[in-house]
């Protein structure tokens, strides 16, 4: 009897804890999220010494980041209200990527190209994160996701860590309008191939989605792709014969 009120108090403690954990990782987001839209406002909008044009570029690119970074943190948050937390890894790495976040777009704010060596951060450890989540899986479509999340997380983190050096060695560490468009769009691209290739829930938990697509799109996008790649399946099939 005392072992089962002993477990049952044990379960009641983890659960406030883990309530705990979530709380004060949302609000280490919302600080971060807080300081960014502060430094936009302080050191690029608010500074008389850039003309109008100038600032346009650096905002879109802002702008492309707060909200890449929004998206992320709400499917990290959907999953971590679908998987308990079983430790604390998860939760140092959601710190990380939280303070790699306000690394990428204080290094944009200042013109920097080093905001690309922080997501790839952002990247790396949320696949570090994607990974230790699915030890502790109890859904298998969750369990999908996951492992998708891994595949484009550490692909995403080579892309843009290569992208990075060749930047720097043969460009420079000043922001371009070449790079922002390449990262607008390069960012658009990565958030359009999560959506087609993890299977997403109705409703609100589904996370944001595409900018400038409905879910309708992305779902007539994805039907076209699968059978342009099962006609190059075939045809290769019947080559081969």
């Amino acid at each position: 009897m005392k072992d089962k009120v002993k477990k049952q108090v044990d379960k009641e403690e983890d659960g406030d804890i883990r309530s705990f954990l979530v709380t004060f990782s949302d609000f280490i987001y919302a600080v971060v999220f807080a300081i960014i839209v502060q430094q936009t406002f302080d050191q690029l909008v608010n500074d008389n010494d850039l003309s109008f044009l100038a600032k346009i570029p650096r905002l879109l690119l802002l702008g492309a980041i707060f909200y890449f970074l929004i998206w992320d943190w709400i499917l990290g948050s959907i999953l971590t209200i679908c998987i308990l937390y079983i430790g604390y890894t998860s939760f140092f790495y959601e710190v990380l990527i939280a303070i790699f976040a306000y690394g990428a777009a204080s290094a944009a704010i200042n013109d920097n190209v080093l905001f690309l060596l922080h997501f790839s951060f952002i990247l790396f450890f949320g696949g570090l994160w994607a990974r230790r989540m699915e030890q502790q899986i109890t859904e298998r479509r969750d369990l999908q996701e996951l492992c998708m999340v891994q595949t484009l997380q550490f692909i995403g983190t080579l892309i843009t860590l290569v992208f990075f050096i060749w930047w720097c060695l043969f460009v420079g560490l000043k922001i371009s309008g070449k790079l922002i468009t390449i990262m607008v769009l390069g960012g658009w691209a990565f958030i359009l191939a999560y959506e087609m290739m993890v299977p997403r829930y109705s409703g609100v938990t589904a996370g944001p989605g595409v900018p400038f697509l409905a879910r309708s799109n992305v779902r007539q996008i994805r039907r076209f792709l699968r059978q342009k790649i099962l006609k190059f399946l075939m045809w290769i099939s019947s080559s081969k014969g």
